[in-house]
């Protein structure tokens, strides 16, 4: 959503890429980190890409709408 992040962040994590933004971040700040815990990792059964929920007209209804979110963020239907 729109109102959750600012051009000013130095740094944004992504869920898609957590243990690796975590491993940069932890290294940029010289702090040790042995394990993420994973929780819940089994429970959702199907692992679809996110695009496949979407048809022609709701692509371009979020795109209309979270336009520079998708950009910022690299997402692609």
């Amino acid at each position: 959503q729109n109102d959750f992040w600012c051009e000013s962040v130095d740094y944004m994590m992504k869920y898609e890429t957590l243990p690796e933004d975590i491993h940069k971040l932890s290294n940029d700040f010289k702090v040790s980190i042995d394990k993420i815990p994973y929780l819940k990792s089994s429970q959702r059964k199907v692992k679809k890409h996110y695009s496949v929920y979407y048809n022609d007209y709701t692509k371009n209804l979020v795109s209309e709408k979270f336009g520079p979110v998708l950009d910022k963020f690299d997402y692609k239907f």
